[in-house]
């Protein structure tokens, strides 16, 4: 009796292995099958904890407002999305400094272009999630990997043929696809939101603009007091 390993790559092309090794590439492929499952997609790494980097802060009576870049930790895949796409995240923290209270809405906290005055408005949570998402649907490709076996008895051959790419694109699908969830959940959760500072209070969260870094802006907050006077306070601030 003569056993042969056969795969079958991305296509129709094939080769045959000796049966004498059958079992120690059943070994290898046990192995490389974790290798993919655990490295191809990326699991995500939480950031609304980590310090913001290069802060810029602006003081007047009422606030003292700071804000910087939000890391992206060791999302890596992120960090090339966000580069590709010009998304730039932004940590803002504000504290009331007076006797009086605030009303901010997120709405509007806005970039102005320097010198131009441009007004650039933030993105949504949901916008950003979708333009940085990982791709998912191209590890189903795996499902075109095959594994096949052939054994020969009394001049009679058999085959037995397994979809061993499908589990692992499975695998990494349903890893991408619950990544890109829990990005979207975390950057939603920690949005700068409209707020009333009272005072001594303080309020932080996440804002985002599609603008690439090296570019110089005002970073403007807008707000009320207690007598529905606006007013505003203006960070420059470099991306």
């Amino acid at each position: 009796m003569l056993g042969n390993l056969t795969t079958r790559p991305l296509g129709n092309h094939s080769f045959t292995l000796s049966g004498d090794n059958m079992r120690t590439y059943f070994i290898l492929y046990f192995f490389v099958s974790v290798f993919f499952i655990c490295g191809c997609a990326t699991s995500y790494s939480p950031i609304s904890k980590l310090e913001s980097i290069g802060d810029a802060e602006s003081k007047n009576a009422d606030l003292i407002a700071v804000v910087g870049i939000q890391p992206l930790g060791d999302n890596s895949r992120f960090k090339d999305t966000a580069e590709e796409n010009k998304i730039t995240i932004l940590k803002l923290s504000v504290e009331n400094i007076s006797s009086d209270f605030f009303s901010i809405e997120s709405k509007n906290i806005y970039l102005r272009g320097i010198p131009d005055n441009e007004p650039i408005s933030q993105l949504s949570p949901h916008e950003v999630a979708d333009r940085m998402s990982l791709a998912t649907g191209t590890y189903w490709l795996w499902g075109l990997l095959w594994l096949g076996y052939t054994e020969t008895t009394n001049n009679e051959t058999s085959s037995l043929w397994l979809p061993i790419g499908l589990p692992i694109g499975a695998i990494n699908f349903f890893r991408a696809r619950s990544t890109n969830n829990s990005f979207e959940e975390e950057i939603t959760q920690n949005a700068f939101s409209d707020v009333e500072l009272l005072p001594g209070e303080k309020e932080s969260g996440m804002l985002f603009f599609n603008r690439a870094g090296g570019i110089k802006y005002n970073l403007v907050i807008s707000y009320t007091d207690s007598s529905k006077n606006k007013k505003e306070i203006i960070i420059p601030y470099k991306l």
